[in-house]
């Protein structure tokens, strides 16, 4: 990813030498963290452009970390709009990958954001554990009901003794 707000690289700078897609590549794999400094020295070596790590750790700091912090903040801002009661069991799992992937990468990030992502993945959790809980507290209500039913029926026919029906609802606690 070329950073598009950055001013044009100096003539008499080793990178300049790149082409536009060559330049674009290298971008790319810094802003992935697909590989080391020392790695994309040696890809830029076979291009015919000799840098030292440190030189090119320049080049990350000013060019493409601002890009990434750029990128980093728009997608936490679009995650921070999505209503977490919406969000997909599935999209949560994402989310949390992301949230390990960059807390785990090569290159910097911001604190908060890494939070607010955090955040957003517990509050979707949150969401999932609530309707679970209300499904089994309804379905316990049902049949909790159903057996109600049984035993006002019983009580009705004169099916149990009256010390049953009482040790049966106190068991259910239907007192």
């Amino acid at each position: 990813m070329t950073p598009t707000h950055q001013k044009k690289l100096r003539a008499d700078s080793r990178l300049a030498g790149l082409t536009a897609e060559q330049l674009e590549e290298l971008n790319r794999m810094l802003m992935a963290g697909s590989c080391t400094l020392e790695d994309a020295c040696g890809w830029l070596e076979a291009r015919g452009v000799v840098m030292t790590p440190q030189a090119l750790s320049k080049y990350y700091r000013k060019r493409v970390l601002p890009e990434r912090w750029r990128y980093t903040q728009e997608a936490a801002a679009a995650l921070n709009a999505v209503n977490a009661d919406d969000v997909a069991p599935a999209a949560h799992r994402a989310i949390a990958a992301r949230v390990f992937e960059l807390a785990t990468g090569p290159c910097a990030v911001d604190v908060k954001e890494l939070a607010e992502l955090y955040k957003l993945m517990i509050a979707g959790e949150t969401v999932q554990q609530n309707e679970r809980k209300l499904t089994l507290t309804e379905r316990k209500a049902a049949q909790a009901d159903a057996v109600r039913e049984q035993l006002e029926s019983k009580r009705a026919s004169g099916g149990l003794s009256p010390e049953a029906l009482a040790l049966a609802e106190e068991a259910l606690g239907l007192l």
